[in-house]
C-alpha cells in the first residue's frame, strides 16, 4: 500500500515538474519572438495543465493567448483560440484584478483595435463583406459594444447581403438596441471651448 502512495506522489511530482518546464520553454520562445515554437510547446503541455492549480492555468492560458496573438492578429483561425485562452485566464483567476487577467486584457484590447482597423480599412477599400465580418468579430470579442454589431449589419446591407443584415438587426432588436448614445459636454477652463465626450 505504501508503494502505491509513493508511486502516485512521484507521478504527480513528475507531471508538475514537466508542465513547469514546458511553460518556461514557452516563455523563453515568446521572449525571443519565436511564436510558432511557443505554440508547439504550449500545445504539448495543455493536457498537463488542466489538472493544475488556478495560478498555473492562468499563466499557461495567458502565454497561449500571447503566442497565438503574436505581433499582430487579424480575424482568422487563431482568433477563436485567443478568445478561448482569454476567457480561461479570467475564469481561472476569477477576478478582474488578477495578474494574468490584467496582462491578457492588454492583448484583448490590442486585438480589438487590430480587428477594428481591418474593418475600417476593408470598408474604405469597398470590401464590404470582409468589413461586415470584421465588425461582427469585433462585437463578438467585446459584447458590450453593440455599435460594432450595428456596423456589421449596416455594412452587410451595402454588400448587399440582406439575410446577413437581417440576422444582425434581429440580434440587435433582441438585445434592446435603440441606437441611442449619451454624449457629455463640458467647457474647457483653459480655452473656454465646449468639448464633447462619448460615454
Amino acid at each position: 500500500m505504501n508503494k502505491f502512495y509513493l508511486g502516485a506522489a512521484l507521478l504527480v511530482a513528475s507531471l508538475s515538474f514537466s508542465q513547469k518546464n514546458e511553460i518556461k520553454a514557452a516563455e523563453k520562445a515568446l521572449k525571443t519572438g519565436n511564436f510558432s515554437e511557443a505554440k508547439s510547446t504550449l500545445s504539448s503541455a495543455e493536457s498537463l495543465v488542466t489538472s493544475s492549480d488556478a495560478k498555473t492555468q492562468a499563466k499557461f492560458y495567458y502565454l497561449k493567448a500571447k503566442a497565438f496573438y503574436g505581433n499582430s492578429a487579424k480575424p482568422g483561425p487563431d482568433l477563436k483560440v485567443i478568445r478561448e485562452s482569454i476567457n480561461k485566464v479570467k475564469s481561472a483567476e476569477g477576478t478582474s484584478k488578477g495578474k494574468y487577467t490584467i496582462l491578457v486584457s492588454t492583448i484583448e484590447s490590442k486585438l480589438l483595435n487590430d480587428i477594428i482597423t481591418v474593418a475600417n480599412s476593408t470598408y474604405q477599400d469597398k470590401s464590404y463583406l470582409k468589413s461586415s465580418e470584421a465588425f461582427e468579430t469585433a462585437y463578438r470579442l467585446s459584447l458590450s459594444d453593440t455599435l460594432y454589431l450595428y456596423y456589421a449589419a449596416s455594412t452587410a446591407v451595402t454588400v448587399p447581403d440582406y439575410d446577413l443584415a437581417l440576422k444582425h438587426y434581429e440580434e440587435l432588436r433582441e438585445l434592446g438596441y435603440l441606437g441611442q448614445e449619451t454624449i457629455y459636454k463640458a467647457v474647457n477652463k483653459t480655452t473656454g471651448e465646449v468639448e464633447t465626450f462619448e460615454s
